[in-house]
């Protein structure tokens, strides 16, 4: 029997969401953290009340075979959803490449799709002792970076990213982030910039955080590295 996927979205043709294909994003509904820079408030709740089929979104995507490469489960938090395995192995069986964007807090469902997963994009969002100051959300330090130790172990084509939010993160946060997955065994490391949620909040620049010795650093530690803006 099919378990049940949330969906509070779809985004059915973007160049951003996975690199070097045209994909389609499926934004899942529920997610556990409470993230001060989360630009998808919407989707936090666990709602139950979507209307959003998902027989007609493989209907949707049938008929885009051909425009777009790939499926992207984004959120909200797919690996909080039941159903997730479910749609990954039905989008894969359409010819599709499968991506999941995640900020890790089940690594136990992590691991369970990772076989689906042709590209995964794992937000790790401040070193261990701040986690909690961003996400709100009590042991997704821990659970994150258990999920990035199942990503070293087990697949190839993943990313780390952080986006630098200025108000708690700095450029010494950065680069204990980096020393850390480094060691770990990241080979792609990606920080972004932090757009605000508020019209009347500062932007601040990542380049008035992160200065040019930090990011000449970044850039020598890992295979790629680069800035999101």
């Amino acid at each position: 029997m099919f378990q049940r996927i949330s969906i509070g979205g779809i985004t059915y043709l973007t160049t951003i969401d996975y690199p070097g294909k045209i994909s389609a994003v499926i934004f899942c509904q529920g997610c556990t953290l409470r993230c001060l820079y989360c630009h998808n408030k919407h989707l936090q709740t666990f709602d139950e009340s979507s209307n959003i089929k998902w027989m007609d979104v493989l209907k949707s995507l049938e008929e885009r075979k051909g425009f777009i490469d790939a499926v992207v489960f984004s959120g909200g938090e797919p690996t909080l959803q039941e159903g997730l395995k479910n749609a990954m192995n039905d989008v894969k069986e359409m010819g599709f490449l499968v991506g999941l964007h995640t900020a890790g807090p089940s690594p136990s469902l992590l691991e369970d799709v990772l076989d689906l997963c042709d590209y995964i994009a794992l937000d790790i969002k401040a070193p261990k002792r701040k986690y909690h100051d961003i996400t709100n959300s009590k042991g997704s330090g821990h659970l994150a970076y258990s999920s990035l130790a199942t990503l070293v172990n087990r697949h190839k084509n993943f990313e780390v990213r952080t986006t630098v939010y200025p108000n708690i993160l700095n450029e010494d946060d950065i680069m204990d982030i980096a020393d850390l997955i480094k060691e770990i065994g990241v080979k792609t490391y990606v920080i972004q910039q932090y757009r605000p949620i508020h019209s009347d909040e500062y932007f601040t620049s990542l380049k008035s955080i992160i200065s040019k010795d930090v990011i000449k650093k970044l850039s020598l530690m890992f295979d790629t590295f680069y800035i999101r803006e």
